[in-house]
């Protein structure tokens, strides 16, 4: 879980803010409620188990002119040893830095060509009139909605490719039903 929490875990090392404000009984109540409830559900703030004695932040506020540490990533503890790295990054154009987490994984990724045009189905004609009333169909469906047409353009190749890759499916096995019929 990650994310603005808009608390502090430790008023002195994740704020700029001295000690000795006026707010700090306040924020150190805060902050022991909320390690508290991370604890009773098991969670860890995994930035500062990986940077224990740290300052890093989050968080630049120019009212207050002063920075904090106010979002931040979550895990249960008996994940934690799948942690390689946490870090927060630059502030930039954002008043929030991001922050990054990097898992070590047991999946072993197996390599996937790109995916390509089967152009026997071009050859068609009838599927060819077909794709293409499903083409007008979706961007007509589409282009009503308050959606950024970057998006719909987007989305549109995910779902051609779908509807293609499922015919070329289909195509395979009829052809291999058909072999194997006279074999």
């Amino acid at each position: 879980m990650s994310g603005d929490i808009n608390h502090l875990l430790d008023p002195i090392l994740d704020s700029t803010r001295p000690p000795t404000s006026p707010h700090y009984k306040t924020l150190k109540k805060q902050s022991r409620s909320l390690r508290n409830l991370l604890a009773t559900y098991g969670l860890r703030d995994v930035w500062r188990a990986l940077h224990p004695a740290e300052r890093a932040y989050t968080h630049h506020s120019k009212v207050h002119n002063k920075y904090s540490r106010i979002d931040g990533c979550f895990m249960h503890e008996s994940t934690m040893s799948n942690i390689m790295e946490c870090d927060i990054l630059n502030v930039d154009w954002s008043d929030h830095a991001p922050t990054t987490l990097t898992l070590a994984s047991s999946y072993e990724y197996k390599h996937r060509n790109p995916w390509r045009l089967n152009d026997y189905l071009l050859k068609d004609t009838q599927y060819c009139k077909t794709l293409e009333n499903e083409l007008h169909n979706y961007f007509t469906t589409n282009a009503s909605n308050d959606l950024n047409s970057h998006t719909i353009w987007l989305a549109h190749k995910a779902v051609l490719r779908g509807t293609l890759i499922s015919r070329s499916k289909k195509t395979i096995r009829k052809r291999n039903n058909t072999i194997q019929a006279t074999t």
